[in-house]
């Protein structure tokens, strides 16, 4: 065997193994049918705590839908923790623990739950503690004194929660910062957000909704927070407002909207006209977040990557003015310039406008004709194919490289 063929032989093992890993591993996650020493399934009526007392560094644990009475849950170490579903994957405090989810590991993932009933004078539903680089999503905290309690946090990420019927609906303190709250829900808590001290500092939120919350919705004795992501992504939804958009740009002064108030309100610059809402795309193996902001219902969207558009069905009251605000990841969907963008409906008012990593799509329709469907279409969408597609044809080319290596030695 010559030297050429060998190396041919390595990399084709090393893309065989890699293909395989990822397959395996992709199967596992998404089908859940057996553990592995990566990933361990809690059923109902078995305990969360053991399988992490029992799980390593880095591994997996996927909890299946049902109403979990144990508490407290203590995460000390790296994992990925994930419910079968927000709505049914549920731990309830009863109203006697001081925390239900402690989390006081760094690199911490927490997905799909429900937690509920802490202690209502002083229990924390959720409590990141003394740690940092810690992700949450779709984590729904109700019915206790702290719904998301940071203490000593630093680069924690809360994304897509919701906080509701709490004393507090977000508390921060104890020198908690770089801490960042996205497209969360803020409902009906007495305190909707409150930074308790002077050195927790430079947390950010924005694309949150602020929905009848009992005194303040944001509280800091802090001085170095942001409510907005400046413009042109802007900042929260907050119901106490008074809709006035007609204006757009970073000092609000040029003509015709782009569904952010004209005026700021508490230290929010650029306060949306109507409430977020994710969309999740999955694509080449990745999940997308798509934030709309619109007063219109979203009955259903779809992503085609091969036509390079974005497809959202929306309803509304009929012969009434909708309004639709999109910021779409530019890793998804994008064009080389702005005027290559094009938005297919009956709309009224369209602005589009862009940063670094994001587009933003401003458009006004009338519902003549409920449902309405607006079809983005840009220039380049990220490719369909995923890692395994890609590996499996690197390996399907190396493997002719390797036949024609051996017809030319037959040759020779």
């Amino acid at each position: 065997m010559t030297k050429m063929e060998k190396i041919l032989l390595i990399i084709i093992f090393t893309t065989f193994m890699l293909s395989s890993n990822t397959t395996t591993r992709l199967n596992d996650i998404a089908h859940a049918a057996t553990s592995s020493n990566n990933i361990r399934i809690v059923y109902p009526n078995s305990s969360i705590q053991k399988a992490i007392n029992e799980a390593t560094e880095g591994d997996t644990i996927l909890v299946k839908s049902g109403t979990y009475r144990e508490y407290p849950i203590i995460v000390n170490k790296t994992l990925t923790i994930i419910g079968e579903n927000m709505e049914d994957t549920i731990i309830d405090g009863e109203g006697l623990t001081t925390v239900i989810f402690l989390i006081n590991a760094s690199n911490v993932v927490l997905e799909n739950f429900t937690l509920q009933n802490a202690h209502p004078t002083w229990g924390a539903a959720l409590r990141v503690y003394r740690t940092d680089n810690v992700k949450v999503r779709r984590v729904n905290v109700k019915n206790s004194f702290y719904g998301v309690e940071l203490v000593t946090a630093t680069l924690t990420k809360i994304t897509g929660c919701i906080s509701k019927s709490n004393i507090f609906g977000v508390y921060v303190r104890d020198r908690s910062r770089n801490n960042t709250f996205i497209a969360n829900v803020i409902e009906s808590n007495k305190h909707g957000i409150q930074i308790a001290d002077v050195e927790s500092q430079f947390n950010l939120f924005y694309y949150n909704n602020f929905i009848n919350n009992t005194d303040n919705d944001f509280f800091s004795f802090a001085s170095n927070y942001y409510l907005d992501n400046g413009y042109p992504s802007g900042g929260n939804f907050w119901d106490k407002l008074t809709y006035k958009d007609l204006k757009h740009g970073v000092n609000q002064n040029e003509e015709g909207p782009d569904g952010l108030h004209d005026e700021g309100y508490q230290d929010d610059k650029y306060p949306l006209i109507n409430p977020i809402r994710i969309v999740y795309i999955q694509a080449a193996d990745e999940t997308f977040e798509i934030y709309t902001s619109s007063n219109s219902t979203l009955l259903s969207n779809n992503f085609n990557a091969e036509n390079q558009t974005l497809t959202l069905t929306l309803n509304g009251t009929l012969r009434t003015f909708g309004a639709l605000r999109l910021t779409i990841p530019k890793k998804l969907l994008s064009c080389s310039n702005l005027d290559e963008w094009r938005v297919s409906s009956n709309i009224e008012n369209l602005l589009i406008l862009e940063d670094r990593d994001f587009t933003y799509i401003f458009c006004v329709y009338k519902h003549d004709h409920p449902p309405v469907i607006i079809r983005v279409i840009g220039r380049y969408a990220i490719p369909e194919f995923t890692n395994i597609l890609s590996l499996l044809l690197t390996l399907t080319i190396l493997l002719q490289l390797l036949t024609l290596v051996k017809s030319s030695r037959k040759r020779m």
